[in-house]
């Protein structure tokens, strides 16, 4: 019998009162309300640099504010790095499985790392994908202009947009061609020799990539206008045909027009360069623009020099592995030089607010058009050589404004072409040679490209002689992954302006030694030296290289290190070069962190590092940024005295991953802890996981909670939770989030950028690691749980307490898998690694019958520990051919199959292939085969077929329920049997 007496009112005070007091004295429990957004929670904000990572990258000083002093700013897009480049129709070393993205121009604060704005350079209307199937190919053209502080996109629909350089506010976007018909896209004008213009944009056109010209000198380009005025700006169309390119050229105060378009084809023909039948150059280009200083004799007025030349189809040129890749090809005597002299609008002169005065230009005069021609007749195998367009460079001289050097790769790529002193009023170039690369840097097997420092043209030393900077980089694919090598050269500029000290006559190609030469260290072996990326900052006399560590042979723990150097002090650069001696380098004693990638963050592989990026640099130091592949970034400053006494102090300012822009998928775990000794005698770090998991057992949590309200009333806990009321530290924060699973490990795949990292949510998303998988596969996938309950997996499809996970990179071309032939064979890495921490445990590359179409993760139901070649995640593969394979390939796991075939209360293990054409989805059933010699232990068996009709329906997706789901059904069943 029950009594339903009720309790005294006395016992209720009193259990009132109990309740009470343990509400007040127990421990704070935070929870998320919606005033904690912000608060509680994170984000995390990126560059959006995403699907390439950072190509093209520009710097300028901020503002100052108040008394301090100004930081630097710099200005990264993934388009290409030089936007008037001809665009090769793909982009190398980039990821196959674009987004369609590529469209963010962002700025950041060099010291801090701060994104202080990002925008988004492409049109709407246009966003579609980027991916050409053999790379990703950037939607806009990224120009910046110091001059304007302005910062210019060009997208591939054909708007032209200037922004603010120090807001990213928008200040104008002109459609191209509407602004020269007044039609909207599609309509007709006239360019300059009368014939029809049509908007067939670059992006229409075998999907290249839309460019930009701007300003290639320095100095004062007008009159009109004091230091730091920019010169037009120029978008590229084509012609109604669809091949030869037409130039708009634009205002670059306002994007206003100037004129009609020019026609390549037309100046061509103006300057009597006719297309080459030998080397199939019929399509007529516009390659680059250079600026002219009114103070030039030769030049009146405000002036500019456009560069135009034949361009053949694209050519298969050598790359690593014994791969051919398609490059777009020239010759310096298939080109031309343009004099183009501007007329100002008239009373269209005003001040800019920057005491700087704006000059619009309302037209243009076509003064002269001149062939490219070398007067030197030893140097005629320069001038017939093909080039590779898209590595053409300028090397304008800072002292006389109408001088100009050429640089470009030969198609083989194991050669670079030179002309020196071309004078861009005539054309002509007074010596030029081929640069073999046995003399470039012994360790080459390719020339990969050119790069002109920004901030190396002012290397002063005695008699005003001054050295351009030049970097050069080759590939050396003898390793796995091919590996990028930088190396530093000097080009005198004497060799540009032609003061009298360089002879002209046919001597002059035996004296090219003398004026252009690589630069490294002068002890034995430095010039086999490998340095993944280098920088140098002239006014401080710094050289900046990164490198993986060589001597350490356990590669979880090789770093990517900064190495410091300094130009010799005895050396005088002027006169080191005209006499024929090496200009060298030696090592700078240095204090502070110079790890840029730790073994934590995918440090342990040579050849990280692919760009640096020089932000700022004087007599005190240099501040630069290195760009790993993956895309993270790393700031840093060195500080040091120019006379290199003292040592420099090297200071890490910031890092950021820009994968992080790209995130294709995430998985959550839960960042628990060991809180007991293991007993059973296993090792300890690889049974972490199972140890934590015991404590969070529903008998192991009741045990800790009754210790806890011991320790409350009689271990003095009511007085430490009285504290813990008014302050709650940060250790207390962490403990209580672990223990109640609020702390989560959240980790994420970057497709695009082939890496993983992973975050600590209870951290503000700090990384706690990351890892780059392997940059030639065309898809990643993260597997993780499987069907069975069991210690590690209690959720049965993977939970939050599930730390081992594997990765899957698909490698549709490979030669590097072990005891195959080097014939192209497609295969497949897996990585076994903890998600919490990002330890590998093993990994292997194994090659593939055919592609793959399903992935089924799998889980054994009983523990097992870490051996070579083995994990506790297991995947089924099944490929387009209906036959299927396992991962790992160990007796281990087909015992794993083989429990999920047989498994208690199911019928087998089945799996789905679908024919997207045909419209056939089949339902197999995997099954042990009968094969003697082992080699394939499963095979598919086909249970039932149905077909879509592919004229009638179209499938878009397939979505398969997580395994282990109780519920597989939208529907639910109530009561009554209802739905």
């Amino acid at each position: 019998m029950v009594s339903t007496k009720p309790l005294p009112t006395d016992s209720i005070l009193c259990f009132l009162t109990v309740l009470a007091a343990l509400l007040l004295f127990s421990p704070c429990a935070d929870a998320m309300h919606a005033d904690e957004v912000g608060v509680n929670d994170f984000v995390l904000r990126t560059a959006g640099h995403g699907a390439r990572g950072i190509r093209f990258a520009r710097s300028c000083r901020l503002p100052p504010r108040g008394s301090s002093d100004s930081d630097s700013m710099w200005i990264t897009s993934e388009s290409n790095e030089y936007p008037a480049a001809v665009s090769d129709g793909h982009i190398d070393h980039a990821g196959t499985h674009g987004n369609g993205g590529s469209c963010s121009i962002a700025a950041r604060n060099a010291t801090s790392g701060e994104v202080l704005w990002r925008v988004d350079a492409c049109s709407s209307s246009s966003r579609r994908s980027g991916n050409t199937g053999k790379g990703i190919l950037p939607r806009h053209a990224t120009l910046f202009l110091s001059g304007t502080n302005t910062v210019y996109s060009y997208d591939d629909n054909g708007i032209l947009r200037g922004w603010n350089g120090e807001n990213g506010s928008l200040l104008f976007d002109v459609d191209v061609l509407s602004s020269i018909t007044g039609e909207n896209n599609g309509a007709g004008g006239e360019s300059d020799d009368g014939s029809s213009v049509i908007g067939s944009f670059t992006s229409a056109l075998g999907g290249e990539s839309p460019r930009l010209l701007g300003e290639s000198l320095g100095g004062k380009f007008d009159k009109n206008l004091k230091e730091g005025g920019s010169a037009p700006i120029g978008a590229i169309l084509t012609s109604k045909s669809g091949q030869d390119e037409n130039l708009i050229l634009h205002n670059p105060q306002n994007g206003t027009p100037i004129g009609k378009p020019l026609s390549a084809k037309t100046l061509l023909g103006k300057a009597k360069v006719s297309a080459s039948k030998k080397f199939k150059l019929e399509r007529a280009r516009f390659l680059d623009m250079a600026t002219s200083s009114s103070s030039s004799p030769d030049w009146k007025g405000s002036s500019i020099a456009i560069l135009v030349g034949w361009s053949g189809v694209q050519n298969d040129v050598p790359s690593v592995k014994g791969e051919k890749i398609s490059k777009t090809i020239g010759s310096y005597s298939n080109m031309a030089w343009i004099h183009v002299q501007l007329t100002p609008s008239s009373n269209e002169i005003g001040n800019n607010g920057n005491n700087d005065i704006d000059v619009s230009y309302g037209n243009y005069q076509v003064i002269n058009a001149s062939p490219l021609k070398i007067t030197d007749s030893t140097s005629s195998s320069v001038t017939s050589t093909p080039l590779i367009l898209s590595s053409l460079r300028i090397v304008p001289s800072i002292t006389s404004f109408s001088n100009l050097a050429l640089l470009a790769i030969a198609p083989s790529t194991y050669e670079v072409a030179m002309i020196t002193h071309i004078d861009i009023t005539s054309g002509k170039g007074m010596g030029g040679k081929l640069w073999q690369m046995d003399g470039l840097h012994p360790y080459w097997r390719f020339i990969s490209s050119i790069h002109i420092m920004d901030h190396a043209t002012s290397t002063e030393t005695s008699g005003s002689q001054t050295n351009h900077i030049i970097k050069i980089a080759g590939i050396d694919d003898r390793y796995p992954t091919p590996r990028r090598i930088e190396s530093l050269f000097l080009l005198s500029d004497r060799a540009i302006i032609n003061s009298g000290e360089i002879p002209l006559d046919s001597s002059y190609a035996k004296e090219n030694k003398k004026i252009f030469h690589r630069v490294y260290g002068s002890s034995k072996g430095d010039e086999e030296a490998l340095y993944d990326a280098l920088t140098t900052c002239p006014s401080a006399g710094l050289v900046v290289t990164a490198s993986v560590e060589e001597d350490i042979t356990d590669l979880t723990k090789k770093e990517t290190m900064a190495s410091i150097f300094r130009f010799n002090e005895e050396t005088n650069v002027a006169t080191t070069l005209l006499s024929g001696k090496r200009v060298t380098w030696s090592n700078q004693a240095k204090e502070g962190d110079v790890t840029i990638i730790p073994s934590s963050r995918g440090g342990t592989e040579g050849g990280l590092v692919e760009y640096s990026h020089l932000v700022d640099c004087d007599e005190k130091g240099m501040t630069l940024v290195f760009v790993s592949r993956g895309g993270m970034t790393v700031g840093f400053r060195f500080d040091g005295s120019s006379d290199g006494d003292s040592a420099v102090v090297t200071t890490k300012l910031w890092n950021s991953e820009e994968a992080l822009g790209s995130v294709s998928s995430a998985v959550f775990l839960d960042e628990t802890h060991v809180i007991e000794d293991v007993s059973d005698g296993t090792n300890q770090s690889e049974d972490e996981e199972e140890v934590a998991l015991r404590n969070l057992q529903f008998s192991n949590r009741i045990q800790a909670q009754m210790i806890s309200l011991k320790n409350f009333f009689f271990g003095g806990g009511m007085l430490s939770s009285l504290a813990s009321m008014a302050l709650l530290s940060d250790e207390k924060k962490a403990e209580r989030d672990i223990a109640f699973g609020f702390a989560k490990v959240s980790v994420m795949l970057s497709d695009a950028m082939h890496r993983i990292i992973a975050l600590d949510t209870a951290k503000k998303g700090r990384v706690v690691w990351s890892m780059n998988l392997h940059p030639e596969a065309s898809w990643h996938k993260i597997v993780r749980g499987g069907q069975f309950m069991s210690l590690s997996d209690p959720h049965g499809n993977g939970g939050v307490h599930d730390h081992e996970m594997m990765t899957l990179s698909y490698l549709p071309f490979s030669s590097g898998v072990a005891g195959k032939s080097l014939e192209s064979t497609a295969a497949m890495q897996w990585k076994c690694f903890d998600g919490t921490s990002g330890r590998v445990f093993s990994e292997k590359i194994v090659p593939m019958p055919s592609e793959v179409t399903q992935i089924v993760p799998l889980r054994s139901s009983i523990h097992h520990s870490h051996d070579a070649n083995e994990c506790r995640q297991v995947v089924v593969l099944v490929h387009a051919d209906n036959s299927v394979s396992v991962v790992p390939d160990t007796a281990r796991s087909h015992s794993v199959v083989d429990e999920a075939i047989s498994a208690t209360g199911r019928n087998g293990l089945f799996v789905h292939t679908l024919n997207r054409q045909s419209g056939e989805f089949r339902a197999l059933r995997v099954a042990r085969t009968t094969a003697i010699d082992g080699s394939h232990p499963f095979e598919l068996v086909t249970v039932g077929t149905t077909i879509f009709d592919p004229n009638q329906e179209s499938i878009i997706d397939v979505s398969y329920p997580q395994r282990g789901e109780v519920i597989q059904s939208p529907s639910t069943v109530l009561g009554d049997d209802a739905l």
